[in-house]
């Protein structure tokens, strides 16, 4: 439900199947089979859709892809990325799959996170950072906050000095990324290529480990954000 999502604004429909999810594996490797390229070897769940709340269909898919006679892909080339569910991160942690997390934070406060996420009112950042903590001390794996910057809205100094407090303390990652246009009905931009930077050395500075992420799909609108069904007028 982020409000400058195009993905959030179609709404829900139905959850995927295992067999779907295992599907666009498969598919995609038959492509590149075919085109005489190399097979997947990492994969992140994320895109159209919270992986974590079709918990009793990713499960299984994963136990599919990482078996010996399945896909052979370890957890440690695995990423599930989620809005922020904190009951099933829980109960990630106790299947030992030893795979990334991701959670999407996107802002520096509660009221702030609410607006953009509105499942920041169920599940505030105080629970995110709790269980990040709580993921990493299980896992020995750190998580990474996905953070997508947002021009004179969340990339202020203000919101670097924030963020560095809210995380200082835990051992964790943060993923910046500009916003991706698009036709969601929104009046934010991306931040300046500069002023990203000038972000991410605040956060450094601050002890943080940060990495600006590249945006990739955005010439074919499968850029984080811009993930939607279109029809043509033909």
């Amino acid at each position: 439900g982020c409000i400058y999502c195009q993905t959030g604004a179609l709404g829900f429909s139905r959850n995927l199947t295992q067999a779907e999810i295992l599907g666009q594996l498969i598919a995609l490797n038959d492509y590149l089979s075919g085109k005489k390229d190399k097979c997947i070897t990492n994969i992140v769940f994320m895109g159209m859709g919270e992986a974590l709340s079709n918990f009793d269909a990713l499960m299984p898919a994963i136990g599919v892809i990482m078996a010996d006679d399945g896909f052979q892909i370890g957890g440690r080339k695995i990423t599930i990325s989620t809005a922020g569910v904190v009951p099933n991160i829980k109960r990630l942690m106790q299947q030992d799959l030893n795979v990334g997390l991701a959670i999407s934070l996107n802002a520096f406060n509660n009221e702030q996170r609410s607006r953009l996420m509105p499942i920041n009112r169920r599940y505030p950042i105080e629970e995110l950072v709790a269980v990040a903590a709580e993921y990493f001390k299980k896992t020995g794996r750190r998580v990474t906050f996905e953070y997508v910057c947002i021009a004179n809205v969340n990339d202020t100094d203000e919101a670097a000095a924030a963020l560095i407090k809210i995380l200082g303390p835990c051992t964790c990652k943060i993923n910046l990324i500009g916003l991706n246009p698009t036709n969601a009905t929104t009046p934010y931009k991306a931040p300046a290529a500069k002023r990203l930077e000038t972000f991410a050395e605040l956060l450094r500075k601050g002890g943080l480990a940060v990495t600006i992420r590249a945006g990739r799909g955005r010439d074919i609108a499968g850029a984080c954000g811009q993930l939607a069904g279109s029809i043509s007028g033909n």
